[in-house]
């Protein structure tokens, strides 16, 4: 038992490390895509943020 549940932290804290690192690349992939379109006007500069929340993977 002291053996699965070792194994299970291991396991999910790998996981969601994992995880948070990916979506980090993801959002700043995007968040640069949405800075551009803000830079050339084709985005509301104050709307950036809440377009980053509605699109979380």
């Amino acid at each position: 038992m002291i053996v699965f549940r070792y194994l299970s932290r291991e396991v999910l804290l790998t996981l969601s490390a994992v995880s948070a690192v990916l979506l980090v690349f993801i959002m700043s992939g995007r968040f640069i895509k949405y800075l551009a379109q803000a830079a050339s006007g084709a985005l509301d500069p104050g709307v950036l943020f809440l377009i980053m929340g509605f699109r979380l993977p």
